[in-house]
């Protein structure tokens, strides 16, 4: 019970729009010699609703952010993202961002969520993008990792 009282203070991140996301990533592409961005996803988030019910489902998101939130430095953004979470990783190459997210994904699959003393196996999919100088846009940028995001889910894996 102690890990649920921890998620139920535990508060979900901020929520970017495109826009948002978007002037965020320009703002760090000024400074950051690199940038990354991974986007993740529950694996079967809305079964896991159905069999656990809402709050389980909510307790699931802020006791994922807690986990995301000991991972992550003062220098990354970690938000909401439309159904899905994104975190910007500046100063970080591919396979940096590679291995943090793989290191997470694992992390997680791991981590006991418990809510009301029933334990819910949880597993993430993440999508790995490195900001490429060719690159025509931000939002360009961020539908090659959301691409990637959507193949990881659908091989339960981390893509880059």
């Amino acid at each position: 019970m102690a890990s649920q009282a921890s998620a139920d203070s535990t508060p979900m991140p901020q929520s970017l729009s495109t826009e948002g996301l978007v002037q965020e990533l320009l703002r760090l592409r000024q400074h950051a010699s690199e940038l990354c961005i991974a986007i993740l996803e529950v694996d079967y988030f809305e079964r896991l609703n159905h069999q656990h019910g809402d709050l389980a489902g909510d307790y699931v998101l802020r006791e994922l952010t807690r986990v995301v939130q000991s991972r992550t430095g003062r220098d990354q953004v970690f938000a909401r993202y439309g159904g899905q979470f994104v975190i910007t990783l500046p100063y970080t190459s591919l396979d940096d961002a590679y291995s943090f997210a793989e290191s997470l994904r694992s992390e997680v699959q791991a981590h006991s969520f418990t809510y009301q003393d029933e334990r819910i196996q949880v597993t993430i999919s993440v999508g790995c993008a490195q900001w490429d100088d060719a690159e025509k846009s931000a939002e360009e940028f961020i539908q090659r990792a959301d691409e990637r995001h959507y193949q990881a889910r659908n091989s339960n894996r981390v893509l880059r």
